[in-house]
């Protein structure tokens, strides 16, 4: 692993939530429904185009936005909408209570130059693009450990497995939480890793735990190690729509995620080594469908090219670009 710097984040505010941290601080101004006394300055106004909007309010920080809009200077502004599990336009997170957005107003207006989405669940066209969680630390700091560390490729290098050797087995660290409903990709990722089909090509757990349990706790580092042994990872989707921190986590150690499709959200993995399914069951993994993954996707991880180029995508420098080649459209006379 050569890529340096750090991983992308899209959790916006480090542990004591005194500082801007990942993507949002790479964007040139922020706005927030839980604090709306935050507002943007005159300067904002005048000189950005880009705006990060923490949606932990999703209906506030919209309404924020819609009014905000306006007032920018550049012809076009790039906006991120990220930093919670809610999901956009249509709410479809059943632990939030707000309902969804009609995206129209949004998607088509005219200060409006394209739209970066976390969770993102419908398509709203060819503005608008899915954009990964990537990790989740945002209680890390300056440092090379997640609980005392940057979101950083440092940390991870030491728990990099590009062994070819290693068992086509699968690792299933999916805790599952109530209520079930919402975590019901988790729950039945736990019920078919127990029958005799996929019992075979189950990796054994760690120490023996059971993942699935909520009050399971592994120090960090093991999971990494753990989860570096073998090929494949199961990544079921979690609080919103997102696979990660899991899907970041797997590619960062050297192994394959397993995902269900969830369009337009898993359309940016497309073309990453990254397993896709259209739905859980148990015809849709056998041991022989997994060796025919780790031969097609077995390159990026031991190609020394084809690996930085995945790392790559996984920095939060990739993420940022994304977004600044989209500002440099929008620059002022």
């Amino acid at each position: 692993m050569k890529q340096e710097g750090e991983i992308l984040s899209t959790r916006q505010r480090d542990g004591a939530g005194s500082r801007l941290i990942g993507l949002a601080r790479k964007t040139d101004c922020f706005l927030s429904g839980d604090h709306p006394e935050v507002l943007l300055s005159q300067n904002d106004f005048d000189t950005a185009r880009s705006v990060f909007v923490n949606m932990r309010c999703p209906l506030k920080s919209l309404r924020l936005l819609m009014e905000a809009l306006p007032k920018f200077r550049a012809p076009k502004v790039d906006v991120v909408l990220a930093g919670e599990d809610w999901t956009f336009p249509n709410g479809v997170d059943i632990r939030f209570d707000d309902g969804g957005w009609y995206p129209r107003p949004l998607v088509e207006h005219p200060k409006l130059g394209r739209l970066f989405v976390e969770n993102l669940d419908a398509y709203l066209g060819p503005t608008v693009e899915s954009l990964p969680t990537g990790l989740v630390g945002n209680w890390w700091h300056d440092g090379d450990s997640p609980h005392g560390g940057a979101l950083t490729f440092k940390y991870f290098r030491r728990h990099e497995n590009l062994n070819p050797s290693r068992l086509v087995r699968v690792t299933n660290w999916n805790k599952a939480r109530l209520p079930r409903k919402h975590w019901e990709d988790r729950n039945l990722l736990n019920d078919l890793s127990k029958t005799d089909s996929w019992r075979s090509f189950i990796a054994p757990p760690l120490h023996g735990v059971n993942p699935a349990k909520e009050e399971t706790h592994v120090p960090y580092d093991q999971y990494l190690a753990h989860a570096s042994t073998y090929w494949f990872m199961l990544c079921g989707k979690g609080g919103g729509l997102d696979l990660n921190p899991k899907l970041f986590e797997a590619l960062l150690v050297g192994t394959i995620p397993i995902i269900k499709r969830c369009p337009p959200l898993t359309d940016v993995y497309e073309d990453w080594p990254v397993a896709i399914v259209d739905e859980w069951d148990e015809g849709a993994i056998t041991y022989d469908v997994l060796c025919a993954w780790q031969k097609q996707y077995a390159k990026h991880f031991t190609d020394t090219a084809k690996r930085e180029t995945v790392l790559r995508r996984l920095s939060l420098d990739y993420w940022a670009e994304r977004i600044t080649r989209c500002e440099d459209k929008h620059r002022l006379n």
